[in-house]
Protein backbone atom coordinates (compact mmCIF):
# COMPACT_ATOMS: atom_id res chain seq x y z
CA UNK A 1 0.00 0.00 0.00
CA UNK A 2 1.60 3.49 -1.26
CA UNK A 3 1.87 6.27 1.55
CA UNK A 4 -1.27 8.41 0.25
CA UNK A 5 -3.20 5.41 0.31
CA UNK A 6 -2.49 4.55 3.87
CA UNK A 7 -3.10 7.96 5.27
CA UNK A 8 -6.54 8.35 3.39
CA UNK A 9 -7.43 4.52 5.07
CA UNK A 10 -6.19 6.75 8.40
CA UNK A 11 -8.55 9.42 8.08
CA UNK A 12 -11.03 7.25 6.80
CA UNK A 13 -10.90 5.26 10.06
CA UNK A 14 -10.85 8.17 12.19
CA UNK A 15 -13.87 10.30 10.76
CA UNK A 16 -16.15 7.15 10.35
CA UNK A 17 -15.45 5.65 13.82
CA UNK A 18 -14.44 2.06 11.86
CA UNK A 19 -13.81 -0.77 14.54
CA UNK A 20 -11.17 -2.97 12.68
CA UNK A 21 -11.82 -5.65 15.55
CA UNK A 22 -15.47 -5.88 15.46
CA UNK A 23 -18.18 -2.92 16.58
CA UNK A 24 -18.43 -1.97 20.32
CA UNK A 25 -20.92 -0.62 22.16
CA UNK A 26 -21.51 0.56 25.97
CA UNK A 27 -24.58 -0.57 28.13
CA UNK A 28 -25.50 1.28 31.27
CA UNK A 29 -28.06 0.42 33.90
CA UNK A 30 -27.84 2.87 36.98
CA UNK A 31 -30.04 0.18 38.92
CA UNK A 32 -27.92 -1.21 41.83
CA UNK A 33 -27.19 -4.99 40.87
CA UNK A 34 -28.36 -4.54 37.08
CA UNK A 35 -24.61 -4.09 35.77
CA UNK A 36 -23.50 -7.09 37.42
CA UNK A 37 -27.15 -9.39 36.00
CA UNK A 38 -26.08 -7.87 32.74
CA UNK A 39 -22.32 -8.73 32.58
CA UNK A 40 -22.93 -12.48 34.27
CA UNK A 41 -25.45 -12.93 31.26
CA UNK A 42 -22.53 -11.83 29.06
CA UNK A 43 -19.98 -13.83 30.92
CA UNK A 44 -22.16 -16.99 30.62
CA UNK A 45 -23.13 -16.77 26.85
CA UNK A 46 -19.57 -16.35 25.98
CA UNK A 47 -19.92 -12.10 24.88
CA UNK A 48 -17.13 -10.19 25.04
CA UNK A 49 -17.02 -7.32 27.18
CA UNK A 50 -14.96 -5.03 29.54
CA UNK A 51 -15.70 -2.36 32.41
CA UNK A 52 -16.16 0.77 31.66
CA UNK A 53 -14.90 4.11 33.30
CA UNK A 54 -18.55 4.58 34.70
CA UNK A 55 -18.93 2.02 37.11
CA UNK A 56 -22.75 1.45 35.72
CA UNK A 57 -21.55 0.49 32.19
CA UNK A 58 -20.03 -2.25 30.41
CA UNK A 59 -18.40 -2.27 26.83
CA UNK A 60 -19.50 -4.91 24.97
CA UNK A 61 -17.52 -6.14 21.77
CA UNK A 62 -18.37 -8.17 18.88
CA UNK A 63 -21.88 -8.61 18.98
CA UNK A 64 -25.30 -6.91 17.13
CA UNK A 65 -27.26 -4.15 18.53
CA UNK A 66 -30.07 -5.89 18.62
CA UNK A 67 -28.66 -9.43 20.00
CA UNK A 68 -27.76 -6.77 22.76
CA UNK A 69 -31.09 -5.45 22.98
CA UNK A 70 -32.73 -9.12 23.46
CA UNK A 71 -30.69 -9.99 26.53
CA UNK A 72 -31.49 -6.37 27.94
CA UNK A 73 -35.11 -7.10 27.68
CA UNK A 74 -34.50 -10.77 28.63
CA UNK A 75 -33.28 -9.30 32.08
CA UNK A 76 -35.07 -6.31 33.05
CA UNK A 77 -38.37 -6.68 30.43
CA UNK A 78 -39.80 -4.45 27.37
CA UNK A 79 -38.73 -0.31 27.80
CA UNK A 80 -42.29 1.34 28.26
CA UNK A 81 -42.74 3.44 24.93
CA UNK A 82 -41.29 7.13 25.69
CA UNK A 83 -44.11 9.03 25.82
CA UNK A 84 -46.89 6.97 26.94
CA UNK A 85 -46.70 5.34 30.02
CA UNK A 86 -46.58 6.30 33.89
CA UNK A 87 -44.85 4.69 36.66
CA UNK A 88 -47.64 2.30 38.32
CA UNK A 89 -49.31 2.31 40.83
CA UNK A 90 -50.08 6.15 41.11
CA UNK A 91 -48.70 7.34 44.67
CA UNK A 92 -50.53 9.96 45.85
CA UNK A 93 -50.95 11.56 49.73
CA UNK A 94 -54.04 13.09 51.09
CA UNK A 95 -53.90 15.27 54.65
CA UNK A 96 -56.76 15.33 57.13
CA UNK A 97 -56.29 17.66 60.48
CA UNK A 98 -52.85 17.48 59.56
CA UNK A 99 -53.03 13.88 59.48
CA UNK A 100 -50.88 12.49 55.72
CA UNK A 101 -52.12 9.51 54.52
CA UNK A 102 -51.77 7.29 50.99
CA UNK A 103 -54.53 7.51 48.51
CA UNK A 104 -54.66 4.30 46.44
CA UNK A 105 -56.30 5.38 43.50
CA UNK A 106 -55.59 2.51 41.02
CA UNK A 107 -59.00 0.68 41.14
CA UNK A 108 -60.55 3.99 40.24
CA UNK A 109 -57.90 5.05 37.64
CA UNK A 110 -58.35 1.92 35.50
CA UNK A 111 -62.43 1.60 35.87
CA UNK A 112 -62.98 4.83 34.64
CA UNK A 113 -60.18 4.39 31.97
CA UNK A 114 -61.83 0.98 31.29
CA UNK A 115 -64.92 2.79 30.67
CA UNK A 116 -63.86 5.11 28.27
CA UNK A 117 -62.70 2.47 26.32
CA UNK A 118 -59.05 3.36 27.02
CA UNK A 119 -56.90 -0.19 26.30
CA UNK A 120 -53.53 0.10 28.91
CA UNK A 121 -51.22 -2.97 29.74
CA UNK A 122 -49.15 -2.81 32.67
CA UNK A 123 -45.27 -3.99 32.09
CA UNK A 124 -42.40 -4.48 34.44
CA UNK A 125 -38.91 -3.12 33.36
CA UNK A 126 -36.17 -3.06 35.38
CA UNK A 127 -38.39 -4.10 38.02
CA UNK A 128 -40.87 -0.88 38.23
CA UNK A 129 -44.28 -1.20 37.07
CA UNK A 130 -45.43 0.85 34.03
CA UNK A 131 -49.18 1.76 33.03
CA UNK A 132 -48.92 1.87 29.01
CA UNK A 133 -51.77 3.00 26.81
CA UNK A 134 -51.42 3.99 22.81
CA UNK A 135 -50.63 7.35 21.49
CA UNK A 136 -54.48 7.43 20.19
CA UNK A 137 -55.60 7.52 23.85
CA UNK A 138 -52.76 9.85 25.17
CA UNK A 139 -54.57 13.24 26.15
CA UNK A 140 -57.76 11.32 27.73
CA UNK A 141 -55.33 9.22 30.11
CA UNK A 142 -53.53 12.32 31.09
CA UNK A 143 -56.74 14.05 31.59
CA UNK A 144 -58.21 11.15 33.78
CA UNK A 145 -55.01 10.61 35.48
CA UNK A 146 -54.69 14.44 35.94
CA UNK A 147 -58.13 14.56 37.76
CA UNK A 148 -56.87 12.26 40.59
Amino acid sequence: MTRVSLILVTILFLITGCDIFGSQQTMCFPTEGNIEKFVNELNTRGISNSPDANPDCVKITGESNESILRIREKLFGVPPPKDFHVGWPIEATGIVDGVEFKLDETKRILDRLKTEDVTTTIITYHGRQYLVWEEKDDRLVRKIIGNY
